[in-house]
């Protein structure tokens, strides 16, 4: 910009002139400064992973309430792999051990268990996956083996059931009508890349629109909580994989990029022959996205592994904090994060709310030697 020729200006006669260059240089300066400030729509968040830290601080988890689910013959649970919060229920999937979909109230008490193993109408082999679809008011259960969708109202009640093209892992409603389904990699060459994302209709045989380009080997692992809905978007994470995406019925767009420090997964190891592959990983100082994918308004948290190169037996657990405004993350050992606060990474999460399930270790036990349910953690993260 010649200045010179501005001043030159500036100082002519005419004050008409003179106001209407100094706004006109006001505005190319405001112009100029928040083009400076302003980030591109392509560029990804960094989530850059530092030190995991073991020092928990006291004040890190505020506003702590607990919803104790009542144990009974009919709602006795094993591990728990899903949670949904859905108008003023609590929907748990235990995929490893009862193979059910349990409903409680927000005071704990069991409403209904969803438990019908078989090949009829209305019955599952391996509920592999559930969803709540927000556009119909329906619970939507993956039964894997059978390749169908089971469909039920809110209380729990069977409506209606249909077939499932491929073999999905996760999934989530778009609308009433189109989901996204996370494909399993490992289906055909597992050594090629494939676009692991597909936007379709509910039986998956219209497809409308794919992505996440990535080696079919990196799905050998499920890892739970991967496709979620949270803070009112739909985000999606891939064991291995070093982006998050955000997903639309329009697109699937990467976010945030995670930063491991020279610890991400190289493209050379995940071509591998999936024994290969193993052995690269068991022997290799590598890190390992484990779900648990949720966020609030400020903040996003997964969990990840990590192996020693001397001792593959040994994996430690992380979970990791990020702050959407400020950049920062925090890392923290699972093990000693447990023994502070009583409870797990959160698996679910709803108007600044954090949700978790309390440890085993929390949990009394009665004089028969009978071990009380689990019961859910409701928090904010003060990060």
């Amino acid at each position: 910009m010649d200045f010179n020729s501005v001043n030159s200006w500036i100082n002519l006669n005419s004050k008409s002139v003179k106001y209407i260059l100094l706004g006109f240089l006001f505005t190319l300066i405001s112009a100029c400064s928040t083009k400076g400030n302003t980030k591109s729509d392509n560029d990804l968040q960094v989530i850059s992973i530092g030190e995991v830290t073991k020092d928990i601080g006291d004040n890190l988890i505020t506003d702590r309430s607990e919803i104790k689910l009542e144990l009974t013959d009919s709602s006795t649970l094993g591990p728990i792999d899903k949670m949904i919060m859905y108008k003023g229920k609590i929907y748990l999937l235990d995929i490893r051990v009862t193979k059910s979909l349990y409903i409680f109230n927000l005071e704990g008490e069991i409403l209904r268990r969803i438990h019908s193993i078989g090949e009829a109408e209305g019955q599952f082999y391996l509920p592999f996956d559930f969803n709540i679809n927000q556009f119909s008011d329906e619970i939507n259960i993956l039964d894997v083996r059978q390749r169908r969708m089971l469909n039920y109202d809110l209380e729990g009640n069977f409506k209606s059931q249909h077939k499932v093209n491929g073999q999905i892992s996760d999934f989530a409603s778009l609308n009433k009508d189109n989901f996204v389904f996370h494909m399993d990699g490992r289906q055909d060459d597992p050594t090629e890349k494939k676009e692991l994302l597909q936007i379709a209709n509910k039986s998956n045989d219209s497809t409308f629109l794919s992505g996440v380009l990535e080696y079919g080997s990196t799905d050998y692992v499920k890892i739970f909580n991967s496709l979620t809905f949270s803070n009112e978007r739909i985000i999606y994470m891939q064991s291995m994989h070093d982006s998050i995406y955000m997903v639309t019925e329009k697109e699937i767009k990467p976010i945030y990029s995670i930063d491991f420090n020279g610890h991400n997964i190289p493209s050379e190891i995940k071509g591998k022959d999936p024994m290969d592959f193993r052995q690269a990983l068991m022997t290799g100082d590598y890190y390992i996205v484990q779900g648990n994918l949720f966020e609030s308004d400020n903040l996003l948290t997964f969990s990840w592994e990590r192996t020693s190169k001397t001792d593959s037996e040994t994996i430690e657990y992380v979970w990791t904090l990020f702050n959407k405004n400020t950049d920062k993350s925090l890392s923290l050992t699972m093990n000693r994060f447990k023994e502070k606060y009583g409870f797990g990474p959160a698996q679910f999460a709803q108007k600044g709310y954090f949700y978790s399930v309390n440890t085993i270790e929390s949990r009394s036990v009665s004089d028969t030697g009978e071990e009380e349910n689990p019961t859910i953690v409701r928090y904010k993260i003060n990060f």
